[in-house]
């Protein structure tokens, strides 16, 4: 509820009532997604404001103590998930998978801690790529032309 994307979207907008992002990742990809649930006849303008926002972090670059604040948050529910044997054991399968290894809790939190703010930069340029973007859409779409919203929206 933080993110800036929710405060943009719901807080700001009143677009959608449901925001977030998410992201998927494999051995070689992944994917970042944003879901939203809203009327379809807020569908351009909510994806002009999505795309707004990809674009802000880009051009009003995150600063340091936004990254500080984040990493904060990020290590604080990480311990606080390992108190979940669900989680504990998605964090273990996923190791195994994605790096063949499990890492401690400690090494987690140092890797968190090691990351830049030159890292985050360079992996926004790399994430954020319109040509690389798509759009799904379930539920009453007859008559949107996702393309053309982002092409608009660019």
């Amino acid at each position: 509820m933080s993110s800036r994307l929710f405060q943009a979207v719901r807080e700001e907008s009143g677009l959608a009532y449901s925001v977030y992002s998410f992201n998927s990742s494999f051995a070689d990809g992944g994917l970042l997604s944003i879901y939203a649930g809203l009327n379809k006849n807020q569908a351009p303008e909510l994806i002009d404001k999505i795309i707004n926002e990809i674009k802000k972090l880009n051009t009003n670059k995150i600063t340091e103590e936004d990254l500080a604040k984040t990493k904060e948050q990020l290590k604080s529910n990480y311990v606080l998930s390992l108190e979940s044997t669900t989680s504990r054991m998605n964090a273990i399968g996923r190791g195994q998978l994605m790096l063949n290894k499990v890492l401690t809790p400690e090494e987690v939190i140092e890797k968190i801690d090691k990351v830049s703010i030159a890292d985050l930069y360079e992996l926004t340029e790399k994430t954020f790529d319109f040509d690389q973007m798509s759009i799904c859409a379930v539920g009453n779409v007859d008559g949107l032309d996702f393309q053309e919203m982002i092409q608009n929206a660019k």
